[in-house]
Order: structure tokens, then sequence, then C-alpha cells
């Protein structure tokens, strides 16, 4: 399905479902969704240190080289400790969500069990993290069947669900630069998308969304103007019951050659998996 504008979303998926049947509000209703972006996000591009206590945009600029954001298109934000960083250019719904305190990031996430297989191949680490992450209740989903459920959750017996929405294209070898700029323009619409309809449903506190992504990318340029497979990286967290306008975990320092991994994706899931379990009034 094709995000075209929020508005013609909304009356497609929750005008089809009627709001007149549509009680997903109950209060003992909760859901994650899953924003999968396969193929490996390049993590270090869509959230960048410009002035924190561990590093500067000018560290990025220097290791990223030719892959690296001009300082002045970064979207800013700031945690609550005075440690500013920057957000992809394309990510306008996400920095306000940030700044509202309906977003966090969780820094450096990534596969780091004794039993992670080959840690730059696609298939093993997209299976790491789908046996990590909370169990899917219903099949991979584009965005309006997912709004649809939600919005029609009384009709069926459980009151916890776990969806899946796939992103593709985000295996970044070669022209990184204009591609990433359309697929973090996706992943924005998609989550904006998502963050109002939950509003007009009146969910945002029983609905968190989620990305995740099999791993991040390497630092340095490659010689096509792209960057290669990587390991540790950055997730959002969105939704009413986040703790947001928060860097979680410990964000890297990018002198290193390779980003290892600080919060492992089975913390990440049990952290989701225990806000899914408990009453909907606690927050994330």
């Amino acid at each position: 399905m094709r995000i075209d504008t929020r508005r013609g979303f909304l009356k497609s998926a929750i005008g089809a479902a009627g709001f007149a049947n549509a009680t997903a509000a109950r209060r003992d209703y909760k859901a994650l969704v899953c924003l999968f972006l396969r193929g490996g996000n390049d993590g270090s591009n869509m959230v960048i240190p410009v002035a924190t206590s561990v590093q500067n945009y000018e560290t990025y600029k220097e290791v990223r080289g030719s892959l690296s954001l001009p300082r002045g298109s970064l979207l800013p934000i700031e945690t609550q400790s005075g440690d500013v960083y920057g957000l992809h250019p394309r990510l306008t719904a996400l920095q306000s969500l940030f700044r509202r305190g309906r977003a966090a990031i969780m820094a450096n996430v990534g596969v780091i069990s004794a039993r992670a297989g080959n840690r730059y191949s696609h298939a093993d680490q997209q299976a790491r993290w789908e046996r990590a992450l909370p169990r899917a209740t219903h099949p991979p989903m584009t965005l309006e069947p997912i709004v649809r459920a939600i919005a029609m959750n009384s009709r069926r017996a459980s009151n916890r669900e776990v969806f899946c929405c796939n992103l593709d294209g985000f295996d970044t070898h070669g022209n990184q630069l204009e591609t990433q700029d359309g697929l973090m323009a996706k992943l924005d619409r998609a989550v904006a998308t998502l963050h109002s309809a939950m509003e007009r449903l009146g969910t945002n506190s029983q609905v968190t969304l989620f990305t995740a992504s099999e791993f991040g990318r390497a630092l340095r340029p490659n010689s096509t103007g792209g960057s290669d497979h990587g390991w540790g990286n950055h997730q959002f967290i969105i939704g009413g019951a986040c703790r947001g306008g928060e860097v979680y975990g410990t964000f890297p320092s990018l002198e290193c050659s390779a980003m290892t991994p600080t919060t492992g994706v089975d913390q990440y899931s049990t952290d989701l998996a225990h806000w899914l379990v408990r009453k909907s009034s606690d927050t994330l």
C-alpha cells in the first residue's frame, strides 16, 4: 500500500472499519507494532551526535566522509541531560514526536548472542531478530489492515496483539545518500500515519510502535557511494506509553571501526514484551 497522505489513509482504513464499531479504546487492550526495516538500515545517518558529552558533529563528519549529512540539514533534538543529536532531515514527524515526549531512541541495539550465526548475513540476522522479538499474533501486514485490525479488536478474543509491517529497500551498498533520503521519508510517513490513526482511535497509550532492522551499516563509505553491512544500530520506540524525549542505552563512539552493540536484541525485546503483558496504565 502506498502511504500518500495521512488523510486519505485514515479515510480508507478507519472509515472502512467504521467508528461506530471501533472499540479499540477498551481499557484492557494493548498492541505492539513492529516496523521492520529490511536490508540493514544505516542508523548512523538516522541519529547523529551533534553536541554530546561523548562526541560531536565533527567526529561524525570525519568518520563518515562522503556519507556525512550537512550539519545544517539535520533536525535537532535534545535529551534531558542536554545532549544534542540530529535526526535525518526527512524525519520531521519523528522529530516532533520526540520533542513531545512521544518517541524515544534506543541506541546501539544488535544481536550479541554467542549463537548469532553469520553477523553480516541478512537471512541469519533477520531470523535471529524475529526469534527474539515478541511473537507476532498476525502475519506481516501493510499499514491499513493493521489499523483496521486494531480498530475492530473487540471482535477477537485476545486483548494483547503483536503486528509487523515490513519496509523494504534498506540494503544501501550504493548511492546511499539519495536512496536513504527516500527510505527515511517512507519511515517517517509510516510512523506519522500509524500514530495519527491511534490518536483518532484513542489508543495512543495502548499501542506502541517500534523499529527493528537486522543490522546497521559500516561507518566508513565503500567505493560505490554506499555502506556495507555493520552491526549495532539505533531504533525508535513511539507511543503514548513511551517515556519519550530521551536516548536510552549507550551511544557508541564513532571513532571505533565497528559499532559493537551495547544493548542486545533480547533485552530490547524483553522490555517491549514486559510492557505488553502488564496492565494498560503502565509506561514503557
